[in-house]
C-alpha cells in the first residue's frame, strides 16, 4: 500500500499518535464528533475493532478518560480518496459535499505543490 498524503494541520497530531490508516479509520467513523476515549481498551471494544488494538491503545494513552474532538479532516480525506483513485463524484458522495468543493481543494493543493516546487528550484 502506498503512503497516504501528508495530513493537514487539523489531523496531524492524531496521525502522529495512531498512524495514518488508523487515524483515517477513526475520522471516517467518528469525524466531527466528541468521542469519549475509554480509560482502558480491549480487543473487543468498538474502537479497537475499528482502528486496530495498537492504534486504539496509543489513543487511550494520549487521551484516555476524556472526550476527544475527532476532526472532520475533509481536505486530507479528499487527497487520500483521490490518491486511491476515487472519482470526484465518489469523493463528493463520501464527504456529502459538492463536486465543486472537491475540485477547489484539489486545484488549490496542486497550485500549492507547484509553488513549492518553484521555490525548491531557486
Amino acid at each position: 500500500m502506498t503512503a497516504l498524503p501528508p495530513p493537514t494541520l487539523e489531523c496531524r497530531r492524531l496521525v502522529q499518535i495512531m498512524g495514518a490508516e488508523a487515524a483515517l479509520a477513526l475520522i471516517e467513523w467518528q469525524g466531527g464528533t466528541r468521542y469519549y476515549v475509554p480509560k482502558v481498551i480491549s480487543a473487543d471494544h468498538k474502537l479497537a475493532q475499528t482502528v486496530g488494538l495498537g492504534p486504539a491503545t496509543a489513543l487511550v494513552e494520549a487521551y484516555g478518560s476524556s472526550a476527544y474532538k475527532v476532526p472532520v479532516a475533509r481536505e486530507w480525506r479528499i487527497l487520500v480518496y483521490r490518491q486511491r483513485g476515487l472519482s470526484y463524484s465518489e469523493i463528493a458522495r463520501r464527504l456529502v459535499c459538492s463536486q465543486s468543493t472537491i475540485w477547489r481543494v484539489l486545484n488549490a493543493n496542486e497550485k500549492t505543490a507547484k509553488q513549492l516546487d518553484l521555490f525548491a528550484t531557486l
